[in-house]
Parts: structure tokens; sequence; C-alpha cells
């Protein structure tokens, strides 16, 4: 799946290379938080406590592309490295590595002249998330939505700092059973449940 989400990007990233001439890379860093799932322990329905997603550090990429007056095409990845605590039964269980990829495509609009030393601005985005518990439990992919804004400081013509505060959304249905081992999972995704999230991020915008 990651081969195939990796395999479409770039097809996306050729094709709108070839519309235009203009564009920005944006390497960022930033932090990540909330991520609470309700969840039950198993088919027999056995109560949990939530999974508790910690909140960690992210970072990643941003392309963007100009198509129209003030608005830009977006691909995004970004990536969480965390934990989460799981309870078996009443039983305390260690805490398990956890990495959340993101996968996005969307738009920005701006609100500022072209050449504004201070460009304000909202996006949004549509993607999959996949989660991978590491070793010895399944991982899943899953859509994803994104909505946020921030604003871009040129400090030239051609470089300039990106500020980002962005809400994300993953649906994850009742047929998605998370943290299995060979022997047993410990939580199963109540029905129509969300995993929700914040981030806000600071990188550094090239453009071309």
């Amino acid at each position: 799946m990651v081969y195939k989400l990796f395999s479409a990007g770039i097809l996306i990233f050729s094709a709108f290379s070839a519309m235009s001439q203009d564009f920005e890379i944006t390497p960022f860093l930033g932090y990540q938080f909330l991520g609470d799932l309700e969840t039950y322990g198993n088919t027999s329905g056995f109560d949990i406590e939530d999974i508790d997603i910690d909140e960690s550090e992210t970072y990643g990429i941003i392309l963007d592309f100009t198509t129209w007056d003030g608005g830009q095409i977006e691909l995004v990845w970004s990536r969480q490295e965390t934990e989460v605590g799981l309870d078996r039964f009443f039983e305390p269980h260690p805490k398990v590595d956890l990495t959340i990829d993101y996968f996005q495509i969307g738009g920005l609009q701006t609100f500022s002249e072209d050449e504004a030393k201070v460009r304000p601005f909202i996006a949004g985005s549509i993607g999959a998330a996949y989660i991978d518990p590491g070793s010895g439990f399944g991982n899943t992919t899953r859509l994803s939505l994104h909505l946020g804004g921030g604003v871009k400081l040129f400090l030239s013509e051609r470089v300039a700092f990106r500020f980002d505060g962005k809400f994300k959304t993953t649906f994850i249905d009742n047929d998605v059973a998370l943290y299995c081992d060979p022997f047993y999972c410990f939580g199963y995704a109540e029905s129509s449940s969300w995993l929700y999230q914040m981030e806000g991020t600071a990188g550094l915008t090239f453009a071309f």
C-alpha cells in the first residue's frame, strides 16, 4: 500500500511539474498531540481503556505547485513516531511503538498580494494515514482528512519561513482490529470511530 501511494505521488508530482514552472518545497518539523481512540477489547465485547497516543514530534515535507491566483496544489508527507498505552482486560500492558505516516493531496489559498512579505493562508487535503504499530502487531491504512492554516514569512523572493496549524482526522471503521499479536487483539475500533489529532509545524520554504 505504501509503495502504491508513493508511486501515485510521483505521478502527480510529474503531472503538476509539467503544468507549472512555479513550485515550492518545504521541509518541516513540528509537534502532534491528541490521539484518543474509543475501543472495545475483543469480539466478545470486553471493555478496555481507550487507546491513548502519546504526544510527540513530527516531521515531513510539503510540495506546492502554483495553479491559480493565490492558490496552490499541495502534496504532503508527514510522520509521527510515538508510543501508545494499552490495557489487556484490567492488566497493564507495556507501551508499544507506533508510527503514523500521512500521505495527502490538497489545496492552499493565500490572502495577500503576490509580492507581499507576509502571506496568510488556509489549506485542506485528503489522503491516507498508514498506521504501523511495529513488530508483532498488524498495520492498517485509513482515509484521512486535514484542515488548517498558517502564514508564510518571506525573507527574500525565494526563501520563507512557513508556520502551520492543522487539525487531522482519520476514519477507523469497526472492521479494523488494532494491535493484534499472534494470540490476542488488544482493541477493536468502535463503529465509525475517528482518530483526531492536532499538529503545529514550522518549516523553511524554498521557491523555484
